[in-house]
C-alpha cells in the first residue's frame, strides 16, 4: 500500500493556479486566488508586477479591466508545455479593457521658449510622449546636431507649407505637435501652440512597457501603450507568444533581440495612434499615389 501511494503521489500532476490583478485588489491582503475586490484571503492583488513574483510555470495572471500603470520585467516564466500566462480582460465585442500604461504624467513646470513651444527638464530622456492618450512626433537626435534645423521646426506657424517628393502640404497636417530632446531639455510644441499643461501630457524613459527576460510566457488580450516599445523579447529568452494585444505609441510595438527563439507573434494590432491620425480627413493608410492624405503620409516620415 506504501508503494502504491507513493506512485500516484509521484503520476499525480502539479495543479496550476489562475491569479487576479483588479485595480481595487490588495497586494499585501489578498491571496490573489478569485477576481472579487479588496477584503482579505481570497481576493485580487493590485499589481502585474506582484502577480508575477507570484506565480508558477503554468499559472494564468488574469488582468481586471482598467489602466494599469506599470512597467513590468518578466525573469521567470513556465516551462515547455506550461508557460506563465498574462490574459487581459476583453468585452464581449472584442474592446481591450486591459490597459498596460508605461508613462507617467509629466508634473514638472514647462518654460515658455518662444513661437509658441515650450521645454521641461524630466531628469531623463523621453522616447514617447503622449496628449491625451495620443502619440507625439519626436524629433531625432540627429536633427538638432545639424544645426538649427530641430528648434526651428519649433517655431514653424500652424498653417505654413512644407514640400514633400509628392508635392507640398500644411507642415502640420498630419503631425499636429513634436517633442525632443536637447541639452537635457524636453522641447514640445502643439500646432495651436496651447500650453502644455493643459493636454495631459504623459512621458516614458528608455525601455519596453513589457520586457520578457525569460522563457514560455505568453502575453494576450492587453493595450500596452505609452513606452519606447510595447513588448520587448530579450536576448536567449524562448518561446514567447505575443497574440491577440493591441500595441501601440513609442518607435516599435514590438522588439525580438537576436538569440531570441521560438518566438510566436500573432494576431496583434499594431497602430502608432499619433496626434495627426486623429484627422478623419488624412487617414492613415491612405497611400493613393495622388491624394492628399498619401502626401502628408510622406511627409510624417521624411
Amino acid at each position: 500500500m506504501l508503494v502504491l501511494f507513493l506512485l500516484l503521489c509521484v503520476a499525480t500532476p502539479a495543479w496550476s493556479a489562475v491569479y487576479h490583478v483588479r485595480l481595487d485588489g490588495d497586494n499585501a491582503k489578498c491571496s490573489g486566488t478569485a477576481p472579487s475586490a479588496t477584503q482579505r484571503g481570497p481576493c485580487a492583488w493590485r499589481t502585474l508586477q506582484h502577480a508575477v513574483l507570484k506565480a508558477r510555470a503554468g499559472d494564468t495572471i488574469k488582468l481586471g479591466a482598467g489602466r494599469f500603470m506599470e512597467r513590468l520585467t518578466l525573469r521567470r516564466g513556465g516551462t515547455l508545455g506550461k508557460p506563465l500566462v498574462v490574459q487581459g480582460t476583453r468585452s464581449q465585442s472584442g474592446d481591450y479593457e486591459t490597459v498596460l500604461d508605461g508613462s507617467t504624467a509629466v508634473s514638472a513646470e514647462w518654460q515658455a521658449v518662444g513661437d509658441g513651444s515650450y521645454k521641461v527638464q524630466l531628469g531623463y530622456t523621453p522616447y514617447s510622449m503622449t496628449s491625451k492618450g495620443l502619440a507625439i512626433w519626436r524629433v531625432g537626435n540627429h536633427a538638432w546636431e545639424e544645426g538649427p534645423r530641430a528648434p526651428g521646426v519649433f517655431g514653424i506657424p500652424p498653417d505654413e507649407d512644407a514640400s514633400t517628393a509628392l508635392g507640398p502640404v500644411k507642415f502640420w497636417d498630419g503631425i499636429s505637435a513634436l517633442f525632443g530632446v536637447n541639452g537635457g531639455w524636453t522641447h514640445l510644441r502643439f500646432r495651436n501652440k496651447e500650453h502644455p499643461k493643459d493636454m495631459q501630457v504623459r512621458a516614458a524613459p528608455a525601455g519596453a512597457v513589457v520586457t520578457i527576460s525569460t522563457n514560455n510566457v505568453t502575453i494576450e488580450g492587453v493595450k500596452i501603450v505609452g513606452g519606447q516599445y510595447a513588448v520587448k523579447v530579450t536576448a536567449g529568452a524562448q518561446n514567447a507568444v505575443i497574440q491577440d494585444n493591441y500595441l501601440s505609441h513609442g518607435k516599435h510595438r514590438i522588439v525580438v533581440e537576436g538569440n531570441a527563439s521560438g518566438t510566436v507573434i500573432q494576431r496583434n494590432l499594431l497602430t502608432y495612434d499619433g496626434m495627426g491620425f486623429a484627422d478623419p480627413n488624412l487617414p492613415a493608410g491612405d497611400w493613393s499615389s495622388v491624394s492628399y492624405a498619401r502626401k502628408v503620409n510622406r511627409h510624417r516620415y521624411d
